[in-house]
């Protein structure tokens, strides 16, 4: 069996253009960098996927943001909602009706319904073993899938009648919980919840750390 770093270094040198900071990859983050700025040294795997598929002149495939490891390897794909919020114009509104509020979940729920975390993760395997040579990196290399966001990744179901009337109040903590649920759940859908997991970007270096 080759360790998480045997596979993530065979990468590397694939790659060619050494590491990254997580929060590089993150196009709202560019040049923009919070608060808390994550230090965490990350293969950038989308570059990494463009060069296979040009070297191999291969249609495109779906692939994570980032490969990193600790004990295991791990898959990373980072979806932001504060920019998906601030560019609603229906959240510009005083107040929301239910109909308003109807409107912007069944948005919220399209769009995450639209990310395929299955595809990028059994593509970015197959990838990393087209790279390393190494076959079944599913079943003998230890791996997680991190799905990393820039809001609160809580997901208590909104459903008492003042939580609803708190949403209706039109507060950005209250829609990023509606965003965050919405995100857990299609997530939980498509991959189940052994080793995949969902965390907020402040919390990634933490977690690299702990999680192995």
């Amino acid at each position: 069996m080759y360790s998480p770093k045997y596979i993530f270094d065979c990468v590397l040198k694939y790659a060619g253009n050494g590491t990254v900071l997580l929060c590089s990859l993150h196009k709202p983050c560019k040049g923009n960098y919070c608060s808390l700025p994550q230090n965490t040294q990350v293969i950038d795997f989308d570059s990494v996927k463009e060069k296979w598929d040009k070297a191999h002149k291969n249609s495109s495939h779906s692939s994570v943001d980032a490969l990193a490891y600790n004990k295991k390897l791990c898959f990373v794909e980072i979806k932001g909602w504060i920019k998906f919020l601030e560019n609603q114009k229906i959240l510009k509104k005083d107040s929301l009706t239910e109909k308003d509020t109807d409107t912007l979940k069944k948005k919220i729920d399209k769009q995450s319904a639209s990310y395929d975390y299955q595809k990028k993760l059994l593509d970015s395997i197959i990838l990393c073993e087209n790279i390393s040579g190494q076959n079944n990196i599913g079943k003998d290399v230890p791996i997680q899938f991190i799905l990393v966001t820039d809001i609160n990744p809580a997901t208590s179901p909104i459903e008492s009648f003042a939580e609803q009337l708190f949403m209706l109040a039109n507060t950005s903590t209250s829609w990023e919980k509606i965003c965050s649920e919405t995100m857990y759940n299609h997530l939980k859908d498509q991959l189940g919840t052994n080793n995949t997991f969902f965390i907020q970007c402040k919390d990634f270096d933490d977690f690299i750390k702990n999680h192995g």
